[in-house]
């Protein structure tokens, strides 16, 4: 079925900027009890993503960093410099405030953990009061099989957010990573050993498979220490300082995963093709696709308790038999969720089993058994690495063939290369707990340029269990499409998103951004639509919403409105109001009247 989205801007301003060289960014700082913090470290770190182009080495690499200090009254003013290109250069910033005890020297207060934003989010930010939080301090250290210690990278997340965060400094000397967080969330460290070093494989057996450890205790009133898998307690709470030490040890081992993967349910005993992708699965349920990838052929690596010289993964038997290997640190645990995925005739087929590995694995075989599903969408090709295939001390590359949905970012008339250097992040959240799995989501990036394709791929089984597919543009408002079903991500599917703009900035932005604008729009646009409009001269724009989704020219409306937290302060929302959710509308029209300040007396009417 073919399905059109359609957009109303109301109340909407939203603004693009051609940033200079330098612009200001000011504010407050405040204590948790409300009082004025003086010399308080303010710092913006500004980053862009490389690799657009060609998809290669894709990361995050810091073009400057600008700081400041506050006064005695809380405030501050910052020159932030910027590249002349502005929001072209993918350019984000990362805010940070901390304030360091006089008497300790330790960080007492930290500012709420924040993601990279772009520049027009980080404009509505500035002029504002920032309250800071209780700290609490992380520190990061690795060491390998010979207790000696080793490079590492990592990642913090909050485990509610979901997002990496962490106002952190490396000492690339002593090899350690020191972190300033909010006391009051909970959080996850996960820990990349260094597997290469300037290009070259390690020599070493134990840095390969990420680690990660669970923190929730920064309320903790006594000091202790954290006993591993292995029984050292390197580890240590030290509730004086308020500062967790976390001693990772990536000794890596390897343990045997065999199984049977069952076609009988779709009607398939036999398969021509079959495959094994194990991906690392993090902290919060997350899977890159593209990133997070073992090597094909694990047992090939010289790993401890390896056996076999052969990873039954392709090739191997018909029935869908498998036989493969695996790392793992009995110290730390590892997440992994396994793909399967076979070809019988035309279609391919798939699964997914999740595994923790532990302190509790061992050298002998564990075996776990799959179901076998259709999968959504066309060909597609999941690009592995292969660890017995080296050229110049880097893996080569192992191709496994399967169905994936594919994601394209395009402009109104269908062309990707007008959109060059664009990028969004797109989240598909599923959950697969009655398939064998648990709920996970899939998170991978779609790059824009003149001269690459724009497409990523996602392998999702055709079974009830999408529960949200979210995407993320660098330039321009998040998209969530809700709870979908299979039948909607056909691959050939040729949706489109239409839009109502109403007022002349969303107009004026809407053909700036050249959005497929709706049919029948009248000559300028939906205007005049001010504070005291009488709802008879709206009939226009809401007989065209309604007739074109009673006409199944859309399936869904949603609107973009400003929710109105004063008469200076807004935010962004977006809401479903067709099909009709009468508790969804009733919010949207709370949320455009003030909350404080002129017009707030209305809320209580609209109650």
């Amino acid at each position: 079925m073919k399905f059109i989205y359609i957009i109303l801007f109301v109340l909407l301003i939203i603004c693009s900027y051609t940033l200079g060289a330098v612009f200001e960014f000011n504010g407050t700082v405040y204590a948790p009890n409300g009082s004025a913090l003086v010399d308080a470290h303010i710092n913006i770190t500004l980053q862009n993503v490389t690799g657009v182009a060609n998809r290669t080495n894709i990361g995050w690499v810091t073009l400057g960093v600008n700081t400041t200090t506050s006064g005695t009254s809380g405030w501050f003013e910052l020159n932030v410099t910027n590249s002349t290109k502005g929001w072209q250069d993918n350019i984000m910033y990362t805010l940070t405030i901390t304030h360091f005890n006089y008497t300790t020297g330790n960080v007492d207060f930290v500012s709420a953990s924040l993601p990279p934003l772009p520049y027009s989010a980080l404009f509505w930010a500035t002029d504002a009061k920032y309250y800071l939080k209780d700290a609490g301090t992380i520190i990061i250290t690795a060491v390998n099989s010979s207790r000696v210690v080793t490079n590492f990278s990592y990642q913090i997340k909050d485990q509610k957010l979901g997002y990496p965060v962490g106002n952190c400094l490396d000492d690339t000397s002593k090899n350690y990573t020191k972190c300033y967080l909010p006391r009051d969330r909970n959080y996850s460290i996960m820990v990349y050993p260094a597997l290469f070093t300037n290009g070259s494989l390690h020599n070493s057996n134990e840095t390969f498979a990420p680690v990660y450890f669970n923190w929730n205790n920064f309320t903790s009133t006594s000091s202790y220490n954290i006993t591993d898998g292995l029984s050292d307690n390197t580890s240590q709470y030290n509730s004086t300082n308020l500062t967790l030490i976390k001693k990772f040890n990536i000794t890596q081992y390897a343990t045997r995963i065999r199984g049977y993967c069952n076609g009988t349910t779709v009607g398939v005993d036999s398969f021509a093709q079959f495959n094994v992708v194990p991906f690392i699965l993090e902290p919060g349920n997350i899977v890159s696709p593209t990133k997070g990838i073992l090597p094909w052929n694990v047992s090939g690596l010289n790993l401890s308790r390896a056996t076999g010289t052969s990873d039954n993964l392709s090739g191997g038997d018909s029935t869908g038999l498998y036989n493969i290997t695996l790392p793992y640190s009995p110290a730390e645990t590892t997440d992994y969720l396994l793909y399967f995925t076979g070809q019988n005739g035309s279609y391919y087929y798939g699964g997914y089993l999740n595994l923790t590995t532990n302190s509790s694995m061992g050298a002998e075989s564990i075996e776990r058994n799959c179901t076998m599903y259709g999968l959504v969408g066309g060909r597609g090709i999941i690009n592995m690495t292969n660890a017995t295939n080296m050229s110049g001390g880097k893996f080569g590359n192992y191709l496994v063939n399967t169905s994936l949905v594919n994601f394209n970012l395009v402009n109104s008339s269908n062309n990707a290369t007008t959109l060059a250097n664009i990028s969004a992040t797109i989240k598909a959240t599923v959950d697969y707990s009655s398939y064998g799995a648990l709920r996970f989501s899939l998170v991978d990036q779609v790059l824009t340029s003149s001269n690459a394709s724009n497409i990523t791929g996602l392998p999702l089984l055709n079974v009830t269990g999408i529960d949200e597919i979210e995407v993320f543009p660098s330039d321009f408002a998040p998209i969530s499409l809700g709870k979908i079903t299979v039948a909607r991500m056909n691959a050939n599917d040729t949706n489109s998103l239409k839009v109502v703009a109403v007022g002349k900035k969303a107009i004026s932005y809407a053909e700036k951004k050249k959005l497929n604008l709706a049919d029948s729009t009248p000559a300028g646009g939906f205007t005049g639509f001010g504070d005291f409009i009488e709802p008879a001269k709206t009939t226009q724009l809401s007989d065209k919403i309604i007739s074109g989704f009673l006409n199944k020219d859309w399936d869904r409306v949603i609107t973009i409105s400003t929710h109105f937290r004063s008469t200076l302060k807004q935010e962004v929302l977006m809401r479903q109001v067709l099909p009709v959710d009468l508790e969804k509308i009733q919010n949207t029209i709370n949320e455009i009247i003030p909350e404080h300040g002129r017009f707030s007396e209305l809320r209580v009417e609209s109650r």
